[in-house]
Order: C-alpha cells, then sequence, then structure tokens
C-alpha cells in the first residue's frame, strides 16, 4: 500500500477514524494501523484519540512538479530536464547515482522522506516527511574532477542567496554546512564520479530542515534550526523547490563556464567563519587557529601561531568559548 492515498486523506479532514480510512482505502484496519506507524517512524506527527481517530499535529503540504516547474526561473526551465517527486526512498542522491548512465545533466530528484539520507563525514541525515527540501541534482561536466575544486562552496552560496528570496539569512560553514544565528539549517553534498580530464559527473545532494519536532531534533547531533523557527511559519515548499532549484541550476552553469572564480567573492560575504576562533579536525588530532577565509581554490585558511594554513579536507568547529 503506497503512502500518498492515507496522507491525502489526513490532510483532507481535521482527524479520520481508522474504521473511514480502511474503507476509503479498501484495506484492513490493521493496514491502516501499520502505515500510521510507517509515517510516524518517518517523523510525521500524527495524534491518535479514541473516538475521534487520527489526526495530523500540523498542516502538511506535498509537493508538486507542476506547481514547482511553473515557480521555476525563466532561465533554469532550459536547464532543468527532468524533476522527479517521490514520496519515500532510501537516498535521492543514491538514487541519481544508480541511474548515473542513463541520466541526462539537470535530472532533479526530491523525496518528502529518505529513510536513508547521508551527511557529512557518514552521519546520517534526520528530517520528518514533508518537511523542508530533500533532493539531488545531477549534473555532468566536460572540465574533468580536477575542475571541480570549491563546487560544494559555490553550492553553498547558491542557496543561500536562495533563501534570501524569503526572508531567510543564513551563512556558510566550510566545507559544505548551511547556517543561521550558529545552528545547521541544511548541508550540501557532492558525490562525483568520471575523468580527472575528461567527462564527469556529479550529484549534489542538499537538505535543508523544514520543521523539527523535538524526537527527531534530539537525534542531531549538533545544535540545529528550522526554516519554522526561523520564519515563524512553514514557508510554500513549491516556491522553496523552485527557489533553490532555479538556483543551483543556474550556478552549476555558471560554475562550469567559470569554475570557483565566480563565487569567491560571494563566499566570502557569506563567510560564517572568518575571523573566528576555530578548530581544524584531521585524522592525526585537531588545531586551533583563527578562520580567514578561503583562497580561490577554495581551500580553508586558518592563523595558526601566526602562520597562515591552508585546508583541503577536514572538519571545523567554532570554539565557543572564546571571542
Amino acid at each position: 500500500m503506497s503512502l500518498q492515498p492515507l496522507l491525502a486523506l489526513l490532510m483532507q479532514s481535521p482527524s479520520v477514524s481508522g474504521a473511514d480510512l480502511a474503507t476509503q482505502l479498501g484495506v484492513s484496519r490493521a493496514a491502516v494501523w501499520k502505515q500510521i506507524d510507517r509515517l510516524r517512524a518517518l517523523g510525521l506527527d500524527i495524534e491518535a484519540r479514541a473516538g475521534a481517530g487520527y489526526r495530523l499535529q500540523a498542516p502538511l503540504q506535498l509537493l508538486d512538479g507542476a506547481a514547482i516547474g511553473s515557480l521555476l526561473s525563466v532561465r533554469a526551465r532550459g536547464l532543468l530536464r527532468q524533476l522527479d517527486i517521490v514520496v519515500e526512498t532510501g537516498s535521492t542522491s543514491s538514487d541519481l547515482l544508480a541511474q548515473r548512465d542513463h541520466l541526462r545533466s539537470g535530472t532533479a530528484l526530491i523525496a518528502e522522506a529518505q529513510s536513508a539520507g547521508r551527511g557529512q563525514r557518514g552521519r546520517s541525515w534526520q528530517s520528518p516527511l514533508a518537511s523542508g527540501f530533500l533532493g539531488s541534482l545531477f549534473w555532468r561536466f566536460d572540465r574533468g574532477l580536477s575542475g571541480l575544486g570549491g563546487l560544494s562552496l559555490a553550492m553553498g552560496v547558491c542557496v543561500v542567496e536562495a533563501l534570501a528570496e524569503f526572508g531567510v539569512r543564513a551563512q556558510l560553514k566550510w566545507p559544505n554546512d548551511i547556517m543561521a544565528d550558529d545552528r545547521k539549517l541544511g548541508g550540501i553534498l557532492i558525490d562525483a564520479g568520471g575523468e580527472a580530464q575528461g567527462d564527469c559527473h556529479v550529484v549534489i545532494g542538499l537538505g535543508l530542515n523544514g520543521r523539527l519536532p523535538g524526537a527527531v531534533a534530539q537525534q542531531i547531533d549538533q545544535p540545529s534550526t528550522d526554516l519554522h523557527q526561523l520564519l515563524g511559519r512553514d514557508p510554500d515548499r513549491n516556491r522553496l523547490a523552485a527557489a533553490l532549484l532555479s538556483h543551483l541550476c543556474c550556478g552549476l552553469h555558471e560554475f562550469a563556464q567559470s569554475g570557483f572564480a565566480a563565487f569567491h567573492r560571494r563566499y566570502q560575504a557569506l563567510d560564517g567563519l572568518h575571523g573566528r576562533a576555530v578548530e581544524v579536525h584531521l585524522a592525526g588530532g585537531c588545531s586551533p587557529g583563527i578562520a580567514d577565509g578561503v583562497d580561490d581554490s577554495a581551500r580553508l585558511c586558518v592563523t595558526m601561531h601566526g602562520v597562515r594554513r591552508k585546508f583541503d579536507v577536514g572538519e571545523v568547529r567554532v570554539q565557543t568559548n572564546r571571542q
């Protein structure tokens, strides 16, 4: 039984009994209960009250591909070749990677929920169903893998510029975190493959927190925030998806022509680490210093004991006990 028909019925009524759901769906009440339990496992807050039935605790908006397509920027409509939306999958990025040999550049896949979403350094990405944005975008380049340095930073710029259209003031934390008020709002994960100097492809995975119930927030291992907290309301998810896809597609087209150079100055203006005391964690330990922006190769610059060092990789943590 697909989750979509059940979701539609829950959205249509303030509350609906298990018996009515079973009748309308043509299944047993036990089957309804199992699907309700599945929705709860995906982070959806559903109340069950004796004599009243099931009720969504918060309004729900499912994504609409036609609506998103109509809201894309004019330029993005020529760059986004395919858009698919699924209710649930393991990982949108993994799905696109599995089909990479047959995909056109500019193919996007968005999910209402992911059961195996991936974050930085192998962490899982926690997000409830039908909240914020969970999606991936497939793109082909002819500049080779060696020419993709700084792509995650460039994509971060695109995301923050899209969020600004909704009144969200976000910043970037090297190399791929979207931050607001020093709390994580979202993240970017890039998978790349192909030739070092020839044809290659990337999958840009993006997760943005829409509304995090307490139970989901407790599973996140760092301070986090969501769009509902920042805006005081839920954003129109179709408008949000269209803005994100528009900025990402146009940004990828720009990156293909000019590389990170087209984004360097814009990144510096959004850099949430610049001038702050940080610790850079590598396999051999951690080193403290003062963040000093990124260079033209997108390497993080940190002044340590008077010496300006540059990092291609590493996890950065802000030292909150220092000014």
